[in-house]
Parts: C-alpha cells; structure tokens; sequence
C-alpha cells in the first residue's frame, strides 16, 4: 500500500508480506456445542473449527466441519456424518472429531 499525501508525494510505502510457507495444523480442534440434548430422529449441527499457525506465528481459524472424521460412541443412540448428529434411540453417546 501507499499513501499518497495530494501535494507532498509519497508519505509511506507499506510492503505486505505473505508467508511463502502453508499455515500447519497446531493440533487444536474446537468443537460446538460441546454437548446437544435430542429426541428420538433429531438432529443437530456441530461444528468444527481448526487452529493453524504460519511461519511467521500467525494463528488461522478455518471450519472443518465438512472434512473431519466424525464417530459415535454408541451409534445405536446416535451418529454423526459431515457434523450433522442424529439421535437413533434414548441413551448417552459421546462423539469425536479428528482433523485428516
């Protein structure tokens, strides 16, 4: 970017710098809502979210929700496919998430 002043030429050069190196996976991986109470055949949405850091320390935040492993617990009670849960039958199932 540069500014330019109307009558006094060139006031400030600012140089971007973009990071030549992909932004690595921290490990991070930030799931919501944490728990979800359901009927017999509701559904919710769960989201999740990635952590990655560039080389120059920068943290990005992207939505994995669409690309993650996700499992039951118990997938008689319930199961997840792309973040979506469904409730099969009355009881607890944990779910989980990984980042590939």
């Amino acid at each position: 970017m540069v500014v330019i002043t109307r009558h006094g030429g060139v006031a400030s050069n600012y140089d971007c710098c973009n990071c030549p190196c992909p932004a690595n996976f921290t490990g991070q991986l930030e799931v919501s809502p944490s728990s979800v109470n359901l009927v017999p055949g509701g559904t919710a949405q769960l989201n999740a979210t990635a952590v990655y850091q560039s080389c120059t320390a920068s943290l990005y935040f992207y939505s994995e929700t669409a690309v993650s492993s996700w499992s039951s617990q118990s997938p008689s009670v319930a199961t997840v496919s792309a973040g979506m849960v469904t409730a099969q039958n009355g009881g607890t199932a944990k779910y989980h998430c990984r980042v590939d």
